[in-house]
């Protein structure tokens, strides 16, 4: 399962989510889809979920949904911003 880091702030402009990442002091600006992928992990919910969505709302087949949302969920986890459980 993955989820939002609760103590992560961000906003959004024009469409997209920008937020400080505290660990590193970064500021980042996710794209359109990689937006979506964030809002999708407010509660707890599995990459399949979250695939399955992304599969549904953009023009892309499940499999390449799966695979940009596991990237995008990577790099999201490797800033501290998106956690995971077993």
């Amino acid at each position: 399962m993955v989820y939002r880091n609760p103590s992560q702030e961000f906003s959004r402009l024009d469409g997209e989510v920008i937020m400080l990442c505290f660990d590193s002091g970064a500021y980042l600006s996710l794209n359109e889809t990689a937006s979506r992928i964030w809002e999708l992990c407010e509660e707890k919910t599995s990459i399949a979920e979250v695939s399955k969505q992304i599969n549904s709302e953009y023009d892309v087949d499940y499999s390449t949904a799966e695979s940009e949302v596991i990237q995008c969920l990577s790099e999201l986890e490797e800033k501290g911003l998106i956690l995971a459980d077993e």
